[in-house]
């Protein structure tokens, strides 16, 4: 009883599959998939795979790998601050804070240079130069002070400042120049090679 009912069973499916057939060749849209052979295990499937295959997505994830291996350490060398780009962001940063705290406090500040130390400071910041970077012209109000022991540079409640240029020389000999524009108090760093 049961295979009399699965041969008739493949049978209707079968006549499905030849009318399917000849719907699709007359141009309509149905067309069979895998749900309509679920009985008939030797029967070709009509309709593309909808899903990947384990070894497609693992050359993906391989690829993806690959790709964040060699991207991850130039990101992160960028990311990271050292050298000439830490000494360039923490004068800036030294001139900002002495500006700020002068005009809030309505008084003279002063950012202290020590070149021999390789320490500057500027109101509540404070940092040391990189080792591999030094300082090659410290000018303040036209006077230099690059073999002196200590260099201050006054910012005012007003939100002017002394004038003020520092040339700083990586040992790639790399060098930027970091001056403040006397009536704002605001830095300017320009790359000079």
């Amino acid at each position: 009883m049961k295979t009399s009912a699965k041969l008739e069973f493949g049978l209707r499916a079968q006549n499905r599959v030849a009318l399917a057939l000849d719907s699709a060749a007359a141009g309509d849209a149905f067309v069979p998939c895998a749900a309509h052979f679920r009985y008939l295990p030797s029967a070709p499937r009509l309709c593309s795979p909808s899903a990947f295959t384990l070894i497609e997505i693992m050359i993906v994830v391989a690829i993806m790998g690959l790709i964040m291996a060699m991207g991850i350490p130039s990101l992160a060398r960028s990311m990271r601050k050292e050298g000439m780009r830490k000494a360039v962001s923490d004068m800036v940063e030294a001139c900002s804070g002495a500006r700020a705290a002068a005009i809030l406090t309505g008084q003279t500040a002063d950012l202290v240079i020590r070149p021999q130390d390789k320490t500057i400071s500027g109101g509540t910041f404070s940092a040391s130069l990189p080792e591999n970077v030094g300082i090659e012209i410290l000018g303040v109000n036209f006077v230099e002070w690059q073999d002196a022991d200590e260099a201050r540079v006054r910012f005012y409640g007003n939100g002017t400042s002394d004038e003020f240029t520092i040339v700083l020389i990586s040992d790639e000999h790399k060098a930027t120049k970091i001056s403040l524009e006397v009536v704002t108090g605001l830095a300017d760093v320009e790359v000079i090679r």
